[in-house]
């Protein structure tokens, strides 16, 4: 019985946040069932790489621009993710996009983005010259082998470039500059 309940609240609890989007304009859910730790957990939503939205334990919907890049970023800020059964769904125009609970510090999703313009959507690489996609254009690069690697912007172009090498993805808390870059 506990199961069937739990499945009527997610089916009707879905219901109960829509809301009718203006034309032009689709409909993200971000439904939050907490753990016994609804301190710990928060959401951002970003449009285009701008913040739109944001809440804690609660759930609610958000209305984002038709065809926009759209990042859904759930926190726990205690690093261990929402215990099940609680977890996380992302919906968008009524479809499930997306749904966890165990992701540590932090899960993204993105929505509609270009390869290469969020950690979560990297373009792969190879040895050779590139030339970005973005002012800030994520790459994944696995070496074949081990050794040294050397990275370099010098005398390739004519604006300032910078380079930044990370372990995982999402980066939690990191900003442009060295902090969690290796």
């Amino acid at each position: 019985m506990k199961r069937i309940s739990t499945l009527l609240f997610m089916l009707f609890g879905i219901q109960a946040f829509a809301q009718n989007c203006p034309t032009g304009f689709s409909e993200i859910i971000v439904q939050i069932v907490p753990d016994q730790y609804p301190y710990e957990i928060s959401w951002d939503i970003l449009s285009n790489g701008t913040f739109i939205a944001s809440g804690e334990s609660n759930s609610d919907t958000v209305c984002v621009p038709n065809n926009s890049c759209v990042q859904v970023q759930i926190h726990d800020s205690y690093g261990d993710g929402i215990y099940a059964p609680g977890g996380y769904w992302i919906y968008l125009n009524g479809v499930e996009l997306a749904q966890g609970y165990d992701f540590n510090f932090e899960a993204e999703h993105s929505i509609a983005c270009p390869q290469g313009s969020t950690c979560s959507q990297t373009l792969p690489i190879s040895t050779g010259s590139l030339t970005t996609l973005f002012e800030d254009t994520w790459y994944t690069y696995t070496p074949t082998v081990s050794g040294m690697y050397v990275l370099s912007t010098c005398g390739t172009n004519t604006c300032n470039t910078a380079l930044w090498v990370f372990q995982d993805c999402p980066i939690v808390g990191v900003t442009d500059g060295p902090m969690g870059a290796y």
